[in-house]
């Protein structure tokens, strides 16, 4: 572990405060995210370390032209389709940290809690997508897990199951700001930008945890504002 138990509860800590006012209202801040040129939103998801090229979920390299969802471009989808969409990325990412939790190969008490606490935060975020989407049933996306499900089983270190974390939080992020450009109402806007800045505080909380240098290149896989989201027509909801 690269950071000390005590700075990871810190920055635990802040995000959580950043979840509970995400999901309490939806700020003029955020709404400034979306309505912004789109060269400004790039700018400002550099900030938070998302830059352009795949996504990595744990050994799983993930390429751009697999992960862009092209289904969102060619078929419209509606806002409603979207947040099902987004609630089952959501209730696979609960099931991974839960899993990863009780794996027992995760040794450190502020990781296990750090993923307690996300796996929450995820549940949250799913729930909240769920009211607003189209299947009132939706679970966790089983494509996504059967994925992650064998990494997970192979996974030898501490490292190698927060490495896998971190790649899901990254995927998760970007495919919000994929959501971002093809949204139509202000209110689904708001819940997208809401979370999303969430999900990438997770991935730089692991990604530090990891030890990634702080840089562009180093510190997170980069994407652009619609590289790097799973796509729906790999990934389809339930």
């Amino acid at each position: 572990m690269e950071i000390s138990e005590r700075v990871l509860r810190r920055m635990v800590a802040d995000i959580d405060d950043q979840h509970r006012a995400a999901m309490d209202t939806f700020t003029e801040d955020n709404r400034a995210l979306i309505f912004e040129s789109r060269p400004s939103r790039r700018k400002f998801l550099t900030g938070l370390g998302l830059g352009s090229a795949a996504v990595v979920i744990g050994s799983a390299a993930l390429p751009m032209g697999r992960l862009t969802p092209r289904a969102w471009a060619q078929t419209a989808p509606s806002d409603s389709d979207i947040a099902t969409f987004a609630a089952s990325v959501e209730y696979a990412a609960v099931a991974a940290y839960q899993a990863a939790a009780q794996s027992g190969k995760v040794k450190t008490k502020a990781v296990l809690d750090a993923a307690t606490l996300f796996a929450g935060q995820h549940q949250e975020h799913g729930d909240a997508f769920k009211a607003a989407g189209t299947n009132p049933n939706i679970t966790a996306n089983k494509a996504l897990l059967d994925m992650v499900t064998p990494q997970l089983t192979a996974a030898k270190t501490e490292n190698d199951v927060i490495a896998l974390a971190y790649g899901l939080e990254n995927a998760a992020a970007a495919t919000y700001i994929s959501a971002l450009g093809v949204l139509t109402t202000e209110g689904a806007y708001n819940a997208v930008a809401s979370v999303m800045p969430v999900e990438a505080q997770h991935a730089i909380a692991l990604g530090l945890v990891l030890g990634k240098p702080l840089d562009e290149k180093g510190f997170m896989p980069s994407f652009e504002t619609t590289d790097g989201a799973l796509d729906p027509a790999k990934f389809p909801a339930a």
